[in-house]
Order: C-alpha cells, then sequence, then structure tokens
C-alpha cells in the first residue's frame, strides 16, 4: 500500500508504483531495470524519506537489506 496526499502529482505516484512493484517483483534485480529521470529522482527522494524515518523509528541507519524487506511487505 502505498499513501500519499491529495496533493501528491500522479506522476509521482505512478513512478512509486512501478518502482515498489519492480522491487516486489525482483528485489536482487530490481535496479538493473532502466528508470527514465524522473523515476531516478522519484526513487532518490524516497530512500531519502525512508532512511530518515527508519532512522527516526529504529535510531540507526537502515541497511540495503533492511530498505528492500521493507518495499517487499
Amino acid at each position: 500500500m502505498l499513501i500519499t496526499s491529495s496533493q501528491t502529482s500522479s506522476k509521482i505516484t505512478r513512478d512509486l508504483r512501478k518502482i515498489i512493484e519492480s522491487i516486489q517483483i525482483n528485489d536482487t534485480g530490481f535496479q538493473s531495470n532502466p528508470l527514465n529521470q524522473s523515476e531516478i529522482a522519484t526513487l532518490k527522494k524516497y530512500k531519502s524519506l525512508v532512511k530518515k524515518c527508519f532512522l527516526s523509528i529504529e535510531h540507526r541507519k537502515i541497511t540495503d537489506n533492511d530498505f528492500l524487506n521493507f518495499q517487499e511487505k
């Protein structure tokens, strides 16, 4: 489930949906999937937010494995 505000652009929600579904389908190979510039920027922003939230809750930096596990759920 992806929750966004009503002010989130549809392009960002489409980019995030594509990225997260790609991770869920193939967590080890999703990075080899071609991303356009918009998707690359969206992934970078999304990862930054996840890192901040994870640090706030877990009081430690998120690992790549933690990030993938979070996306798979």
